[in-house]
């Protein structure tokens, strides 16, 4: 791990030194650490060998070392002193180096950490402020002063082994072209902090096999092979200690947990040296720990030849599993995948030569940030553009001469509806807006189709889009998936209009293969959504690129779901892309309030639960599952406390893993206990067939069946099964459960992912729901259907609506997160939130991704719909 912290206060830095970095490890007071100077302008200072107080302290003030002057020209107030940067060495590093006194393993962990510092150094840079110049310039040299500490923690009293290096780095670079030191530019450096962790990592894996060890991927990273999982557990207490507090405290963001270290620390321990600690460390081992410990060596002479992992596959895998839900990423975050899954058989050397050869890849630097993009993906959108652009005016009108039988509507569900029926363009848009009435234009729309001798089959991203709203309404609707799968349903659209519905959830790979079969069928496709709400979990934003690209596209904007002036004001600026306007409208009518974290979830559990037991047709959304599950228990509680839920039992939850196809290929992103559920056939399995992993042994992974019989996973099929984590919940009669797979009941019914019912009773025969479905006991794919995330909660419409949004959930929140969230409600938002900024930063946030074309040197004409460009794109590294 790689870990970066600001310092901007010269007293703070001073007193982190004498307190953390001087004093080093958590034990002692006979040992301190040996800081050593590093970088080439410590160099040009003279500064060598081992960090004295008076230098540092001389530093952070800003001044030279022997007093003759400033280390920089200015001195600016709550000016940044330096920058701590944090290296960590993996669990089982750390136990090998101090349960075996294998020194050569700290001497890997150091030069690994120096090599990849000056890697960092190459970045650093200064402002150019000159003659009106304003940029950065690369200078290429630092000063920083490195510290090797050896413990974590105490957590009782003691700490466990914990290898890591704290590389304090001053904010100040020497500018040789104007001959001068100036601070530093670290923007470029805390950008690609997750590349230059990758290739610590990578180096240091590199140097541990190098010395006889067999290392192995893991979920998060890599470890030696043969260090015992519950021995690593036994000596990650802090580690547990702060994920304890997150878990009690509903913190789930992986950036607020790094803060606890500071906030749930214990004092340094003084009291043991190292000889007593290392003889405690191994006073904790038993017999087999201890010999597992003794053998790791000969774990990697005497493994069975291993899967071979070199620079071309391990970024072959990086590629599929990013750009399977992206169609651009920053290019440090392919780096990382790739490295991590090779754990250490391919350098970072060999990885840049790979990316340089990758005839896949397009490349381009986008400010601070390098940007990459795939062929494949702009293939992709190529073909949407090129392909909408060529079905237009070419069919005739499906109904011109129709007349509108629902003299309610509006003017523009009037102009909609004639947009639709009297088109000549194979593929038809609307954009209509959340709550604008658009189910009923599109009743009318299938009234003119139907009468002018055709038939509408309707389409929906989602099954409880499909099966839960649309059929309701008098649709003849299956999912996208279904249609596409069905040779049968295809050909009974030959000829006739298939109507999209919520299009902004659709990737591009999947609407070009729709408006292929519709093609082939001479189907006429009509396109509805709102490319403002949220975006596919699949790559490519398709409807925003045919926007994008210039499609014509009649607009629904009138707003007729809320009755409420005030509420309704509030969701035509989310609409409109005002997320902050719309805020502002909601707090002037007292809609939001601010609870503590502490004390929200209570608050919005009880308020949720008076809401429901008042028979209101309520929604609780929350931004995260773990905001979510705050809310859940706190709702249940309430609902407990008036006598709702009585006589409990648990049953079991399997929680999607929600890995990428590239990861369920990977043996290492597997752990006992999970659960493998097929849910498409696949040679020697059954769907449905569930499997319980036991273990991954040499890139395979070993499961049972039912039955306890051993087998194989597919991993070559991985796109045929899902991977879940097993886990207990608590269910009553009364409770409100939401349905997590596409399900058959044992009474015949068929349940959508995403439904929501209420439990009637839970017996022997299983679990009964409201609409007399009756499930086993051991389905697993119930889960408390409470609180949504507003993902799942797009195609809703509620009376009032509840949303949690504190500070924890803000990875998650948005300005689509917001629309959608307030937009499901007729009559009434509220919104419990913790911190006024976290909403105002979450209005201002983007979820909307970007396009390869964006790459390209066609941007500024790609949007030209009736033209595309076929630029080439050189690869740049």
């Amino acid at each position: 791990m790689l870990r970066i912290t600001v310092h901007s206060a010269a007293a703070a830095a001073k007193s982190y030194f004498d307190r953390e970095l001087k004093r080093g490890d958590y034990y002692t007071q006979d040992q301190e650490a040996s800081g050593h100077w590093g970088g080439q302008l410590a160099a040009a200072l003279g500064l060598s060998g081992p960090v004295d107080r008076h230098t540092f302290h001389q530093l952070c003030d800003n001044q030279l070392p022997d007093g003759s002057g400033k280390l920089t020209t200015r001195t600016k107030q709550n000016r940044r002193i330096g920058y701590d940067l944090n290296f960590h060495a993996p669990k089982s590093v750390s136990l090998a180096y101090e349960l075996t006194g294998d020194e050569a393993l700290r001497d890997a962990f150091v030069d690994a950490m120096r090599e990849t510092m000056q890697e960092i150094e190459q970045q650093a840079a200064c402002r150019v402020r000159r003659k009106g110049r304003s940029e950065d310039r690369t200078s290429g040299n630092l000063l920083w002063a490195e510290f090797l500490h050896r413990t974590a923690r105490p957590v009782d009293g003691i700490p466990d082994p914990h290898l890591h290096a704290h590389v304090f780095t001053f904010n100040v670079t020497n500018d040789a072209v104007e001959g001068k030191r100036k601070a530093g530019q670290f923007g470029a450096i805390v950008e690609h902090a997750p590349a230059f962790e990758a290739h610590f990592h990578a180096r240091l894996a590199a140097k541990v096999r190098a010395l006889g060890y067999e290392t192995v991927e893991t979920r998060y990273g890599w470890e030696i092979a043969g260090v015992p999982d519950r021995t690593r557990q036994k000596f990650s207490r802090r580690t547990q200690q702060i994920d304890a507090y997150a878990a009690a405290n509903g913190i789930s963001d992986p950036k607020v947990k790094d803060r606890l270290g500071a906030e749930t620390r214990e004092a340094k321990c003084r009291e043991l040296g190292m000889d007593a600690l290392r003889a405690h460390w191994r006073g904790r081992l038993d017999a087999t720990e201890r010999e597992a410990l003794s053998r790791l060596k000969s774990v990697a002479s005497s493994a069975a030849p291993r899967h071979i992992i070199n620079a071309a596959t391990a970024l072959t895998f990086a590629i599929r599993h990013g750009f399977e839900r992206a169609s651009v990423l920053p290019l440090h975050q392919l780096i990382r995948t790739a490295l991590r899954h090779a754990a250490g058989a391919v350098t970072p050397e060999q990885l840049e030569a790979a990316v340089s050869a990758s005839g896949e890849l397009i490349i381009r630097p986008q400010g601070r940030r390098t940007l990459v993009t795939t062929r494949t993906a702009l293939r992709e959108e190529r073909q949407l553009i090129q392909g909408v652009a060529a079905l237009r005016a070419t069919r005739p009108g499906l109904h011109p001469g129709y007349v509108s039988q629902r003299p309610f509507l509006n003017g523009e569900q009037r102009a909609a509806v004639r947009h639709v029926l009297t088109s000549r363009d194979g593929v038809i848009a609307i954009r209509g807006v959340a709550g604008s009435g658009k189910t009923t234009l599109m009743q009318e729309v299938q009234d003119g189709v139907t009468s002018g001798g055709r038939r509408m089959i309707t389409l929906a991203p989602t099954a409880v889009a499909a099966h839960d709203t649309l059929s309701k309404e008098g649709f003849e609707a299956y999912t996208v998936a279904t249609f596409l799968a069905s040779a049968t349903l295809q050909e009974s659209a030959r000829g006739q209009v298939v109507w999209l519905d919520e299009a902004g959830l659709t990737g591009i790979a999947t609407l070009n293969r729709l408006i292929d079969a519709c093609q082939a069928l001479s189907a006429r496709l009509v396109l509805t959504g709102d490319s403002r709400q949220h975006v596919p979990v699949e790559r490519g934003d398709a409807l925003r690129l045919l926007e994008k690209a210039g499609m014509p596209c009649v607009n629904v904007t009138t707003i007729q779901r809320q009755t409420t002036p005030g509420l309704r004001r509030a969701v035509e600026a989310f609409a409109g892309g005002r997320a902050d306007i719309g805020l502002a409208i909601l707090k002037a009518q007292g809609a939001i309030h601010f609870e503590p974290g502490d004390q929200r979830a209570a608050k919005v559990g009880e308020r949720y639960a008076r809401a429901l037991l008042d028979g209101e047709r309520v929604l609780a959304i929350a931004p995260t599952h773990a905001e979510g599950d705050a809310v859940t228990a706190a709702t249940r509680t309430a609902l407990k406390q008036r006598g709702f839920l009585r006589e409990e039992r648990t049953v079991l939850r399997l929680v999607n893993r929600q890995l990428t196809v590239a990861q369920k290929s990977d043996a290492a992103s597997y752990q006992a206990g999970e659960v493998v559920q097929f849910m498409c056939p696949c040679p020697g399995f059954k769907p449905g067939e569930r499997l319980t992993v036991i273990g991954a042994v040499d890139h395979a992974v070993e499961a049972t069946r039912a039955d306890g019989s051993p087998v194989q996973l597919p991993l070559a099929r991985s796109d045929r099964f899902t991977v879940y984590a097993p886990e207990r919940i608590a269910l009553a009669p009364g409770d409100l459960v939401r349905v997590t797979a596409n399900l058959r009941a044992l009474t015949g019914q068929r349940l959508c992912n995403g439904s929501r019912y209420r439990v009637q009773r839970i017996g022997p025969n299983g679990i009964t729901l409201d609409n007399g479905a009756v499930l086993p006991a051991d389905v697993g794919h119930l889960a408390h259907g409470y609180v949504t995330t507003s993902h799942s909660a797009q195609s809703a419409t509620v009376d009032r609506v509840i949303l949690s949004q504190g500070q924890t959930s803000l990875p998650a929140a948005s300005a689509e997160q917001l629309y959608v969230s307030c937009s499901r409600a007729r009559r009434a938002v509220e919104i419990y939130t913790d911190d006024r900024a976290t909403l105002e930063t979450a209005s201002q946030r983007r979820a909307s991704r970007g396009f390869g074309l964006d790459l390209t040197s066609g941007v500024a004409r790609y949007a030209a719909f009736h033209r595309i460009h076929d630029d080439s794109a050189e690869v740049l590294i």
